[in-house]
This record gives structure tokens, C-alpha cells and sequence, in this order.
């Protein structure tokens, strides 16, 4: 099946939860309410194709990212003209969303986000070089690794299970990447240890 008209400008990340999918791309901004030429759209459809709902406006810039927990029920998205991500908890009637702020202003914005310990824990990768991870439950942030990867910004980032059967509650490991442009080097560096290693 195709859905012609669900994104105007492209499809930046798909997730596959269950029945639904979960696509975050881009639509033609509305410059009169103060959006850039690009926003963000989340849009949630059944297996079969079927639309389930649209959320517009959860950024005033393009986006850039998205993540879903395991169980589906929350959902983080993040912006590239934007300082804050958007952490959106459930996609269905009973809908709420926070804006987690905390990475400083840069052009490039928010450019990933990932769901850490079982949706307990929510991370998120600037241009500026920081990482921050914040509380799923309360939005607040817990920690900031301030210039990740000395000063380049990070472009890369995921939860890190060691081992096959390493299980995701023990896990506090952050992977996270990034390149710099004047030197064409890339690093990973992980964050944290799991419990038991």
C-alpha cells in the first residue's frame, strides 16, 4: 500500500510497533504562524495502511529523528532548527507532550534521539557535541555529557546491550558517534556500565 499524501517533503524515520507504524517526516511549513519551510509531521498507521492520526505541530523546524519504546507507548521525536526534543507519550486518545529542553542553540538543532532502560530514560545528541538524558516520567534532565566527543557534533546514538542476553533493565550503556567535517575523523564512544559487567 502507498499513502500518497502523508508527507509532503519526505520520510526522515519509520518504527514498526506491533500493528502500527510510526513514520516522522516533513510537510510544508506555514511561514504565516512563524514555521520554517519544512516541519515536522508524526503519523501513525495500521499495518493495512489505514491512518490512524496525524500530529502537526510538534516542531517548527524539520525533523530530524524518532524513537518508540518497545511496548509503543511513547514516543520521542526531535527537531534540526530546534534546541528541544519532543517526548510524546502515547499515540492514541490520550495524548500528552513535553518539551525537553537542553542543548544549546545551533542551527543544526536536535539531531537524535534514543529510549534508554525500557523507556525509563530518554536520550538526545546535538549539534552542539552534547548528549542529554533526561526522565521519561518527569521530562527533567539527569544528566548532560557536555562536549561528547570533544566539541564534534554527535550524529550517532543508541542504547548498548553487552552481550546476546544482556537483559534491557540492566543496560545503562549510551553508544554515541559523530564526525568532524575539517578532519573526516569519526569516533564512538560509550557511556556508562551495565550492572554485572
Amino acid at each position: 500500500w502507498v499513502v500518497a499524501d502523508a508527507f509532503e517533503l519526505g520520510v526522515r524515520r519509520v518504527h514498526v510497533r506491533g500493528d502500527q507504524i510510526l513514520a516522522l517526516g516533513n510537510v510544508n511549513g506555514r511561514r504565516e504562524e512563524g514555521e520554517a519551510p519544512s516541519v515536522a509531521r508524526l503519523a501513525v498507521f495500521r499495518i493495512t495502511g489505514e491512518v490512524v492520526r496525524r500530529f502537526d505541530g510538534l516542531h517548527k523546524a524539520s525533523a530530524s529523528d524518532l524513537d518508540v519504546t518497545e511496548d509503543g507507548t511513547m514516543v520521542a521525536t526531535a527537531s534540526r532548527g530546534e534546541r528541544q526534543n519532543l517526548f510524546v507519550s502515547g499515540t492514541g486518545d490520550d495524548v500528552g507532550a513535553v518539551e525537553l529542553p537542553g542543548h544549546t542553540q545551533h542551527t543544526m538543532g536536535v539531531l537524535k534521539v534514543s529510549f534508554l532502560g525500557q523507556g525509563r530514560r530518554v536520550a538526545s545528541a546535538g549539534a552542539d557535541g552534547n548528549v542529554v538524558i533526561y526522565s521519561a516520567q518527569s521530562g527533567r534532565i539527569q544528566q548532560i555529557i557536555a562536549e561528547a566527543l570533544g566539541g564534534t557534533r554527535v550524529t550517532a546514538l543508541c542504547e548498548l546491550r553487552v552481550g546476546a542476553d544482556a537483559p534491557a533493565s540492566r543496560s545503562t550503556c549510551l553508544a554515541f558517534g559523530g564526525n568532524a567535517y575539517e578532519d573526516r575523523e569519526i569516533a564512538v564512544h560509550v557511556w556508562g556500565t551495565p550492572a554485572g559487567v
